[in-house]
């Protein structure tokens, strides 16, 4: 079936259902994140749970046996970005090739 939009009538009605459907959608939006705003309130968890990592392994592996994230990762069955996000929880950052504790100061 072909829509034809060339009079102003047509492209009047194609506007008009546009305008809704995009209305609607930020309804939809507006209310999962109210939804999403009274769980949180109400102590609902929301997210999906950490995965449990050991934390002195995952150190050794990195610091002491000098793998990178992604190798630490692997041994321990994580993904890097995982290993990582975890690395910066417990207080490192990556700088110049390998991974170091932030000082109390920074």
């Amino acid at each position: 079936m072909d829509f034809e939009t060339v009079n102003p009538i047509a492209k009047f009605l194609v506007n008009t259902l546009g305008n809704f459907a995009e209305f609607e959608r930020a309804i939809i939006n507006e209310r999962t994140r109210e939804g999403y705003e009274a769980a949180k309130a109400a102590g609902v968890i929301c997210n999906r749970p950490k995965l449990p990592v050991n934390k002195s392994k995952a150190l050794d592996l990195i610091l002491t046996k000098g793998l990178s994230a992604g190798a630490a990762g692997k041994v321990l069955g994580i993904s890097t970005g995982t290993m990582k996000g975890r690395l910066n929880e417990w207080g490192y950052y990556y700088q110049n090739g390998e991974w170091v504790k932030r000082s109390v100061e920074e």
